[in-house]
């Protein structure tokens, strides 16, 4: 079983700061089969360290993906999790409030299930 691409990094430049405010790059779409969720992680020099991730939307809206964040970072500096606030769905379907309103016969399928594999035998490297 594969899993998501993550990249870890070191870069020998210190952090610069933040950027501005990025465009939508919809040029930068990536056709099917590509990975639903990528993360790549950069240590600077100055001791910065900056997480990037791209979710597909399909998966998770960005409410969604904003909570799984949040749980992947409790659970990396090793806090309790509150599992009462995982939802029983992430798929934030609006339609389910409007059923009179619109038709599911127009909603996509709901993305695959997902299963939680056990924790590594051997950790990521050491930043």
């Amino acid at each position: 079983m594969q899993g998501t691409p993550f990249q870890v990094c070191i870069s020998n430049a210190p952090y610069a700061g933040d950027s501005e405010d990025l465009p939508p790059r919809t040029n930068m779409l990536l056709p099917p089969p590509s990975s639903s969720l990528a993360v790549k992680v950069t240590q600077f020099s100055c001791g910065t360290i900056v997480v990037g991730s791209s979710s597909h939307h399909q998966v998770a809206d960005f409410r969604a993906f904003l909570d799984f964040l949040e749980f992947w970072a409790q659970t990396a500096r090793d806090e309790s999790i509150d599992y009462a606030r995982i939802p029983d769905d992430w798929s934030r379907n609006p339609g389910r409030f409007f059923s009179k309103v619109e038709s599911t016969a127009h909603a996509p399928p709901p993305p695959p299930s997902f299963t939680v594999l056990p924790t590594p035998a051997t950790g990521p490297p050491a930043i």
